[in-house]
């Protein structure tokens, strides 16, 4: 009678506590539809009101082509997941600051190997739709088949964020501290972990689900010395095709 107790105690726990082994392949397939974004810019441009545009020529004024030595980078993260049948690839609007048609746009899976690359034009023609916090853009070609079906992972109720660590993709805990609005887009304030440049678009997971993108770092500014310094609070954006 005690064995067949504690038979039924554990089924019942079952229900409600995932494996570690469950929880280790979700983290997988997170991982697996999570790219880092590389944009290259030619340093051939100068920033003009927030926004890089290439640097004009007076007419009169001839100027030989020269191979660019040094490159403007911007980096972030995105994460590719299949909405009614479609791939889509969801990020931060960072990239929308660059308005230049050219350079270049690197995509590397979550351990760093390059997956494909195009020309910021051709990125620029994908966007689906886009806000200050959050760009949708139909997913490349090529990353088609790392997207993952919304919601086809079940995990505990842990929400969990992906940022970069040492040149690749990892997944750290956080907690929502608060709810509320950022230029009438919906957010969420996260603590738990630091997130730093490149870490913008990383996806912020609950259930198995994108629930939003990673947006800013609250910085903190200290009046004396006017150093400011990252603290372990974040603002997502929230992603409301869930």
């Amino acid at each position: 009678m005690a064995k067949l107790f504690v038979l039924s105690v554990v089924m019942i726990m079952g229900l409600f506590v995932y494996p570690q082994w469950q929880e280790d392949q979700a983290r997988q397939q997170i991982l697996a539809a999570t790219v880092q974004i590389t944009m290259i810019v030619p340093q051939l441009a100068e920033m003009s009101g927030g926004r890089i545009e290439p640097l004009p020529i007076p007419p009169d004024e001839y100027r030989p082509i020269a191979r660019p030595s040094k490159y403007v980078v911007a980096e972030g993260l995105g994460t590719v997941v299949r909405v009614n049948g479609r791939p889509l690839l969801i990020t931060h609007d960072h990239w929308s600051q660059l308005t230049a048609d050219l350079g270049e746009v690197q995509f590397r899976d979550a351990t760093g190997m390059l997956l494909t690359k195009m020309g910021l034009y051709q990125f620029k023609r994908l966007i689906l739709s886009q806000n200050s916090g959050l760009m949708v853009l139909a997913a490349p070609h090529v990353l088609a088949d790392l997207a993952m079906e919304n919601g086809r992972i079940k995990t505990n109720n842990q929400l969990l964020l992906a940022h970069r660590q040492d040149g690749q993709v990892a997944l750290s805990p956080v907690d929502v501290a608060a709810t509320g609005l950022k230029n009438g887009i919906a957010i969420w304030r996260l603590q738990g972990r630091m997130v730093v440049n490149g870490d913008s678009g990383g996806g912020v997971w609950g259930n198995g689900r994108l629930l939003g993108v990673m947006w800013t770092t609250v910085m903190l500014e200290d009046q004396a010395s006017q150093v400011r310094r990252g603290t372990e609070e974040s603002v997502a954006a929230v992603w409301g095709n869930q």
